[in-house]
């Protein structure tokens, strides 16, 4: 692309780095983090995310920290990926704390952060975080979206709550099978 005199812009960065992260593809995505840098785009919240993104799934989760924290810009997808980067790579108690640093910097979740972090507490067995984001996903209105729902009801049977697993598996509205 680029012999042919294409440039890059953040959305092309954005799709190369998601791919090198599906791939597992390390020493391609270095290229590309560098690219990045010679290319003065390592400002835009877009490439930004993509890296850290992208260093999280090729389990580089420090290198995905460092690109974090020198991001002079974030918003919620930034947060999400560094969120999701450590509960990806068995860092469930930093997920938890990233997510408490996000809306104490003013950032409210959308529903895949908030299922995500979920998803972490139950990788804890924390009940009292679970009721605590369970809290939250009623309050928000976030509990409608079958992510959040979903991670709750994870959270309360890894808990040990089984009712209140049970109880929230009855009361949602849509529980992702299709009956015939």
């Amino acid at each position: 692309m680029i012999l042919a005199g294409f440039t890059m812009d953040q959305f092309t960065f954005g799709s190369v780095l998601t791919a090198c992260g599906s791939l597992l593809a390390l020493g391609e995505g270095k290229q590309i983090h560098a690219y990045v840098i010679r290319t003065d785009h390592r400002d835009n919240v877009l490439v930004g995310s993509a890296l850290v993104d992208m260093y999280s799934k090729c389990k580089s989760i420090k290198s995905g920290e460092t690109v974090f924290e020198r991001m002079t810009q974030k918003n919620v997808v930034s947060w999400t990926a560094m969120l999701v980067g450590y509960g990806q790579n068995g860092f469930s108690e930093e997920a938890v704390k990233i997510f408490f640093e996000m809306q104490r910097n003013g950032f409210e979740p959308d529903d895949f952060t908030l299922g995500s972090v979920i998803s972490s507490g139950a990788n804890l067995a924390s009940l009292e975080e679970g009721a605590q984001f369970h809290c939250q996903a009623l309050v928000s209105g976030l509990i409608s979206f079958i992510t959040v729902s979903n991670a709750l009801v994870t959270l309360y049977g890894k808990c040990g709550s089984m009712e209140d697993s049970y109880q929230l598996f009855i009361e949602m509205n849509t529980r992702g099978i299709k009956q015939d």
